[in-house]
C-alpha cells in the first residue's frame, strides 16, 4: 500500500474515532473557539486513545481487519456528559459542574442506564428500555433538566435524546 494511502486510512479512521468516541464531528479545523475547542472527561480520551492505538496495532499486523471497518462491531457502549457551569469565577471562566451523568448498556442489555454523579451527594442510577422510544424522551428530559438546571425547550432535549439513541436499539 502506497503512503498516501496509508495516510487516508489512518485520518479516516482518527475521524472515525473522533466521531463516534470523542462526540467531534470533525477533525479539521473550522477557526472558531466553539467548534475547534472540547471539553472532554479523561477517561473518555483515555478509551479513545486505546481504540487508536489498538487499531494501529492490527493495521501493522497486516491482513488483520481494521477496527473501524464500516462492517465492525464496534459501539459505543457508555458516554460522560459533564453539566453545565452553576457558578462563574471571578475571571470570567465557568466554574465545576453541576452535575455529571454517565450513560451506559451493556451488551446484550435491555435497558441503558443513566447515572446522575452530583458533587457531595450518592449517585442516582435510573434505567431506561433500550427499545422504547417514549422512555428515552422521558430519559433525555431528565439528563437536559439535571445537567443544565432548567426545563429546556425541545430542540435542548432533542440533543440529549440523540445522545441516548447512540446506545438504543
Amino acid at each position: 500500500m502506497n503512503e498516501r494511502r496509508r495516510e487516508a486510512k489512518r485520518d479516516a479512521a482518527l475521524a472515525e474515532i473522533a466521531r463516534d468516541l470523542l462526540g467531534i464531528e470533525t477533525l479539521e479545523t473550522r477557526k472558531s473557539d466553539d467548534l475547534d475547542f472540547h471539553d472532554l472527561a479523561v477517561w473518555t480520551i483515555e478509551r479513545a486513545l486505546t481504540v487508536a492505538y489498538e487499531a494501529g496495532r492490527l493495521a501493522g499486523l497486516g491482513d488483520q481487519p481494521s477496527p473501524t471497518a464500516k462492517e465492525s462491531t464496534m459501539r459505543i457502549t457508555s458516554m460522560e456528559l459533564a453539566g453545565s457551569s452553576r457558578t462563574m469565577l471571578r475571571d470570567g471562566s465557568a466554574g465545576r459542574p453541576r452535575a455529571f451523568a454517565r450513560i451506559e448498556r451493556e451488551a446484550g442489555a435491555e435497558v441503558i442506564r443513566i447515572t446522575f454523579l452530583r458533587p457531595n451527594q450518592p449517585e442516582d442510577v435510573h434505567e431506561v428500555l433500550a427499545d422504547d422510544e417514549g422512555d428515552q424522551r422521558c430519559a433525555a428530559e431528565m439528563l437536559q433538566r439535571e445537567l443544565d438546571g432548567y426545563a429546556g425547550t425541545n430542540r435542548e432535549v432533542g440533543d440529549y435524546l440523540r445522545v441516548i439513541q447512540q446506545l438504543a436499539d
